[in-house]
C-alpha cells in the first residue's frame, strides 16, 4: 500500500509539473504574440494614407540628423571664412607695419598693440597716415597749406621741461 500511495503522489507530481510547464508554454506563446503583432503594428501603415510609425520615427531621426549636418558644416565654412578674414587682416596689418617700421616696433613692445591692429586694421592705416614723412621731411599735421605750421601752431606744438 505504501509503494501504491508513493507511485500515486509521484505521478501527481509529474502531472502537475506537466500542466505547469504547458501553461508557461501557453504564457511565452502569448508574449510572443503580442510582441509580434506590436512589431507588426509599428511596421506596417494602418492605411494607405498614413504613414506607419517606424516611417514616421525614421522621418524625425533623419530630420535631427540633417539639421546637425548642417549646423556643422556651417559652423565649419563660418570657421573657414573668419580664418580667411583674420588672415586678410593680419595681411594688411603685416603691410602697414613693413610701410611703417615704428609701427612694428611699438606692436613687438606692446602686445596688446599688435592685437588691436589686427581687430582693427583701419587703425594701423590711420596711424601710418598720421605720423607718415612728407616729402618736405615735416610730419603732416596743422599747416599754413604750405607744409610748414604757422609760428602760432609751432608754439603751441613746443613744449619746455622744467619750466
Amino acid at each position: 500500500m505504501t509503494n501504491t500511495w508513493l507511485l500515486a503522489a509521484v505521478l501527481a507530481l509529474l502531472v502537475a509539473q506537466g500542466v505547469l510547464i504547458a501553461a508557461g508554454i501557453l504564457w511565452i506563446r502569448r508574449k510572443v504574440t503580442r510582441i509580434e503583432s506590436g512589431i507588426r503594428s509599428f511596421i506596417t501603415a494602418p492605411n494607405d494614407k498614413t504613414p506607419s510609425q517606424l516611417a514616421v520615427a525614421i522621418d524625425q531621426i533623419s530630420q535631427i540628423v540633417g539639421r546637425a549636418v548642417i549646423v556643422q558644416a556651417k559652423a565649419t565654412f563660418m570657421g573657414e571664412a573668419s580664418a580667411a578674414a583674420r588672415s586678410a587682416a593680419r595681411a594688411d596689418a603685416d603691410a602697414q607695419m613693413a610701410k611703417t617700421p615704428w609701427l612694428a616696433a611699438i606692436a613687438g613692445l606692446v602686445p596688446g598693440f599688435s592685437k588691436s591692429l589686427l581687430k582693427n586694421p583701419a587703425l594701423a592705416g590711420a596711424l601710418g597716415q598720421l605720423f607718415q614723412k612728407t616729402g618736405a621731411g615735416h610730419y603732416p599735421g596743422p599747416t599754413q597749406g604750405n607744409g610748414h605750421a604757422s609760428p602760432q601752431e609751432q608754439a603751441s606744438m613746443d613744449f619746455k621741461i622744467g619750466g
